[in-house]
C-alpha cells in the first residue's frame, strides 16, 4: 500500500535520565490520538523523531514498537537512512522483518557525494530488500546532497521497488519533473508544511508533515478538501497550517513539538541534548501564542 494523504513523521516519546529509552505508554497514546484524528500513515525514526541521535538498537526498538502499536490500522514506513550504506541496509532489512509497510531513506549526509555514489547507495539498499517498498527522502538543505530528478530516474531504472519520494525543500520548481519520472504507480510526498496545498494541486499524493504531530486536524481537513475539490476550504486550512508552523518554530526545534503535545494531553518527554527543552516561561508563551489561533488545547495550561 503506497503512502498518501497526511503522513506524520512521529515525535519520539523518551524517558530515562539519558533519554535512551522509549516511553511505550506515551507512544501508544500518541498513535491512538493521531489515528483517531484521521491521519493516513506514520513515518517514525526520521528528522522530527530525533533518530539520528539514537543508536541502531534504539532505532530498531522504536520501529518495532510503532509497528506493534499501530497493528496494521494505517501504513507505517520506517525512516532507515544512515550516514553509511551498511547501516542503512541493516535498518532497512530490520524494517522489512518486523512487518513495516516500507522504508524511507534519507540520503547519506554531512559529506558531499557524486551522483554515481548516491545512485549506488540507493540501488544497493533497494536490492537488499527485493519487493519491499522504498521511498527516497530528499532533504538537500540538511544532508548536503540533492537527489535531482535525473538522479532519481537513474535509481528507478535499477531499483523497481523504489516507489516514491519525500521531498523536503522550499523549491517546487522541479516537482513536475520528479512526478513525470515517478509516473502513475509511484508517489510524491511534500515535506514542507507551508507548501502542502500547492504541492497537492500540482499532483502530489500527500504530505509528510511535522506539525501534524500536534495539530493533525487542519492537515486532514486540507487533504480531504482538495480530494473533494473544495479549494477555498483547503486554502483556509493551509493558511492556518502556515501560522502553526511559524508558532512552532518552522520545524527547527523539536522541543516546540514536544512542548505543544503536552497541550494536547500527551507527554513525550525531553529532547536529546544538545537540544534543550523549553523553560516554563517559553512553555507558557507558546501556549498563549497557539491559543490565539483558536486551536484545541487543554485548559490545564491556562
Amino acid at each position: 500500500m503506497l503512502l498518501k494523504g497526511v503522513v506524520v513523521p512521529m515525535v519520539t516519546p523518551l524517558e530515562g535520565k539519558n533519554q535512551d529509552k522509549i516511553d511505550e505508554v506515551a507512544l501508544e497514546k500518541q498513535c491512538n490520538f493521531l489515528i483517531s484524528k484521521g491521519v493516513h500513515g506514520f513515518y517514525p525514526c526520521g528528522t522530527t523523531g530525533e533518530a539520528y541521535f539514537f543508536s541502531k538498537d534504539l532505532r530498531k526498538e522504536l520501529a518495532r514498537l510503532v509497528v506493534e502499536k499501530v497493528n496494521k490500522r494505517i501504513p507505517v514506513v520506517i525512516q532507515t537512512g544512515c550516514i553509511d550504506t551498511k547501516s542503512t541496509i541493516e535498518l532497512t532489512t530490520h524494517a522489512k522483518d518486523i512487518g513495516a509497510d516500507g522504508a524511507g531513506i534519507v540520503s547519506p549526509y554531512f559529506y558531499h557525494y557524486s551522483d554515481d555514489e548516491l545512485k549506488k547507495h540507493y540501488v544497493a539498499v533497494a536490492q537488499s530488500v527485493p519487493g519491499f517498498p522504498i521511498y527516497i527522502y530528499n532533504l538537500p538543505e540538511n544532508t548536503n546532497n540533492n537527489i535531482t530528478p535525473e538522479l532519481m530516474r537513474t535509481i528507478l531504472d535499477e531499483a523497481d521497488n523504489v516507489v516514491g519520494m519525500k521531498y523536503s525543500s522550499i523549491d517546487l520548481r522541479w516537482m513536475p519533473e520528479y512526478c513525470s519520472y515517478l509516473g502513475e504507480n509511484r508517489v510524491f510526498l511534500i515535506g514542507n508544511d507551508q507548501l502542502i496545498y500547492s504541492a497537492l494541486v500540482m499532483g502530489a499524493s500527500g504530505c509528510i508533515a511535522g506539525n501534524a504531530n500536534v495539530f493533525p486536524e487542519p492537515f486532514v481537513n486540507l487533504y480531504n478538501s482538495v480530494v473533494k475539490g473544495n479549494h477555498e476550504a483547503a486554502k483556509k486550512d493551509q493558511y492556518l497550517i502556515s501560522k502553526i508552523a511559524v508558532a512552532l518554530g518552522m520545524g527547527a526545534h523539536i522541543s516546540a513539538f514536544k512542548t505543544a503535545l503536552r497541550f494536547r494531553g500527551i507527554d513525550t518527554g525531553p529532547v536529546v541534548p544538545p537540544q534543550k527543552s523549553f523553560t516554563e516561561k517559553e512553555t507558557m508563551s507558546l501556549y498563549q501564542e497557539l491559543k490565539k489561533l483558536n486551536l484545541p488545547l487543554e485548559d490545564s495550561f491556562c
